[in-house]
């Protein structure tokens, strides 16, 4: 049994894995022929640190998914919030595109630390790496062969995530005791958001008695949203109901 459960595990990975594919189609500014129009030269020249055109900093990129292709233009502009920018078109919809900026957050969150100086990834089917250098210089970003200095210490982000992630994690402590909830109502609760909510709205007396409940029945459990309703006052039921599945705003006065 456990071994037909891996094996159902891996395939669905592997379909996961497969269903998005990003291949690389051009290098070449001259192939992809982009040329921003005024507007757009006179918002980047303002951009600080922008670096000025070089011939590779564009690529064009083939996306597959679900057997559905489409293009994404990428462009370089190797600022902070901004390493760089994709245009993606359906190939279908004239003049619909979907635009995405990648930060250095993006680039950090698709490599995996090599070494001690060495992260690798990749990103859009393009191959990343950066190099760590001691603290008086600039860490070094190589994005499928454009090589350009980090716009931060990979450090200095590491340091700042980790000091984040422990004020939301003291932010969210202080909200719940404050509440006079603890971290047992919050691990036995964690998947009952749904009941929680529908508990709100009973409690409150903003349950539309009105609605059909079919839809009730198939996203919650009844009775378990009946014992949290005489469990949990209306200011802590609100915080626990977060998450809750959002077709369940139709039973709300």
């Amino acid at each position: 049994m456990k071994k037909s459960i891996f094996i159902l595990a891996a395939l669905l990975a592997a379909t996961v894995l497969n269903a998005q594919t990003y291949t690389i189609v051009s290098r070449s500014n001259d192939t992809i022929k982009l040329q921003s129009n005024k507007v757009g030269d006179a918002l980047k020249s303002i951009i600080p640190g922008k670096t000025s055109d070089i011939d590779n900093n564009f690529r064009l990129i083939e996306k597959e998914e679900n057997g559905k292709k489409s293009l994404l233009f990428i462009e370089f502009t190797q600022v902070l919030e901004k390493i760089f920018i994709s245009y993606e078109t359906d190939m279908v919809h004239a003049g619909d595109w979907d635009v995405k900026t990648y930060g250095f957050s993006d680039i950090y969150s698709a490599v995996k630390r090599v070494n001690a100086i060495l992260l690798k990834g990749n990103l859009l089917g393009m191959e990343i790496e950066i190099y760590q250098r001691p603290e008086i210089f600039k860490d070094i970003i190589n994005i499928d062969g454009i090589e350009f200095p980090s716009p931060i210490k990979v450090q200095a982000f590491e340091n700042k995530t980790a000091q984040d992630v422990l004020a939301k994690k003291q932010e969210k402590f202080a909200e719940i005791y404050k509440l006079g909830l603890t971290e047992d109502d919050i691990s036995s609760t964690e998947s009952e958001a749904n009941e929680c909510y529908i508990a709100y709205l009973l409690l409150t007396g903003n349950f539309d008695i009105s609605a059909d409940r079919t839809l009730m029945t198939d996203l919650c459990n009844k009775d378990r949203a009946m014992e949290l309703k005489a469990k949990y006052n209306e200011k802590q039921l609100e915080y626990l109901a977060k998450g809750h599945d959002s077709r369940l705003n139709k039973y709300a006065k």
